[in-house]
């Protein structure tokens, strides 16, 4: 379909679809599809469809949430108890159940994988 450029005013560029897959947090990817503008002229390609960001954003949270509670479990099989992570964190009690039910940010994600990779920062921590 042949539409108007933003970025140059152009009028014949053209409205195309993609499919594409979206690194996640901790491995793994989110499939992401959007429409964008692309230009011949000014050879830009503009993103036109706010409706696949909020469907791969709560796709993305949904897929990071899903990490977290895979995330977790792999340290208390290790050995590390989430009351073990929160005391030396200052964190509430608790905190690590809700990041288990999705309720996690990227930084609470971060600092996770931190952990997993590298388990001796809590003994660190605690000193």
């Amino acid at each position: 379909m042949k539409v108007e450029c933003p970025i140059c005013g152009y009028t014949s560029a053209t409205e195309l679809e993609s499919n594409t897959s979206v690194p996640s947090l901790i491995g793994g990817s989110v499939p992401r599809k959007f429409k964008y503008i692309h230009c011949e002229k000014c050879k830009e390609d503009t993103c036109i469809d706010s409706e696949y960001d909020e469907k791969f954003d709560r796709a993305y949270w949904m897929h990071s949430a899903r990490s977290a509670h895979s995330l977790i479990d792999r340290i208390n099989k290790s050995g590390t108890s989430n009351v073990c992570i929160e005391r030396v964190l200052e964190i509430p009690f608790g905190t690590l159940d809700r990041w288990r039910l999705g309720q996690v940010t990227p930084e609470a994600i971060a600092l996770l994988r931190i952990i997993e990779k590298c388990p001796g920062v809590l003994e660190e921590m605690d000193k």
